[in-house]
């Protein structure tokens, strides 16, 4: 007679009540699950048919309420769990280039190096230097007044300048310009690791480990997740469950063969029997019905 005993989980994963769909924590394959595999959780004795299966990557908007919370204006569900490690798309701008000359100023010097002094300028980590958007001056009147820009660099900034901006370096003083920026096409992404989800039917809230930018008050984040949408609900409480899986089946009838890792042997062994009970009753009926023709 074979006898049930607690087993090892194959893996974990996260799941609602009253739904049939399932999402893997972290990084996890599902160790294998395909269509047609039996699955069983932890706490339910009965296997449940694994009816898809397939890798799948989320991307939600969310506005920054606290140095260390993103709000998501949705309900994101059982997508994402306490621990998993979400990228965290970082906006960044350059300087498309100069609109004009508003002021010219005075004193300066062909050559000279001048740097936009407003907006949140991202930081070199070579030379521990701010990303300036800078201009070189290519003429000046007798005055020094400029008459000519070059831009030597579009710089990089978390939070652009305002359009008309003053300039700072060189010998002279008192130039404003007005200057467009546009965003990177280039994505900066961060890794932060959840530690708390907060959800209601309209919107989820995510507390992550460390806060980041400053500066960073509306953008995306993105995760991939492994779904597997399940033939049946579940009807136990929210929440990660371990799960024991069949794969391996008998050629000719189908019958599930016993997993190392079963968390309940016995479910499987009544299952067979209940498949060959059945096959055996509508087999001994065709007998009779044949006897009954001789």
């Amino acid at each position: 007679m074979i006898q049930g005993s607690k087993k090892t989980a194959t893996g974990f994963l996260h799941i609602l009540k009253e739904t049939n769909v399932a999402y893997s924590l972290g990084n996890d394959n599902f160790h294998g699950i395909r269509k047609g595999s039996l699955i069983q959780l932890e706490g339910d004795p009965s296997f449940i048919t694994v009816s898809d299966n397939q890798r799948k990557n989320f991307c939600f908007k969310f506005e920054r309420i606290e140095d260390d919370k993103l709000l998501i204006k949705q309900d994101i569900e059982a997508r994402l769990s306490v621990g998993d490690f979400i990228s965290i798309n970082v906006p960044r701008f350059e300087a498309l280039g100069l609109s004009g000359l508003i002021e010219k100023g005075k004193g300066y010097n062909v050559g000279d190096v001048l740097q936009v002094s407003d907006g949140h300028p991202t930081l070199d980590v070579v030379n521990n230097k701010a990303n300036n958007t800078s201009f070189e001056v290519g003429s000046v009147d007798d005055t020094g007044a400029i008459l000519k820009l070059r831009i030597k660099s579009k710089g990089e900034y978390y939070q652009p300048p305002e359009e008309e901006c003053w300039l700072e370096g060189g010998e002279g003083e008192g130039a404003k310009i007005s200057l467009d920026f546009e965003e990177c096409s280039e994505k900066k992404k961060i890794e932060k690791q959840v530690v708390k989800i907060e959800r209601t039917p309209s919107f989820t809230i995510i507390t992550i480990d460390k806060k980041f930018v400053d500066f960073v008050k509306n953008s995306t984040l993105e995760f991939g997740k492994w779904e597997v949408k399940l033939s049946a609900n579940h009807f136990q409480e929210d929440g990660v469950y371990g799960y024991s899986l069949i794969t391996n089946f008998t050629p000719n009838l189908n019958f599930a063969l016993l997993p190392e890792n079963a968390l309940n042997a016995v479910s499987i062994y009544n299952r067979t029997m209940m498949q060959l009970d059945s096959q055996i009753h509508d087999l001994k009926q065709q007998i009779d019905w044949l006897k009954s023709k001789i």
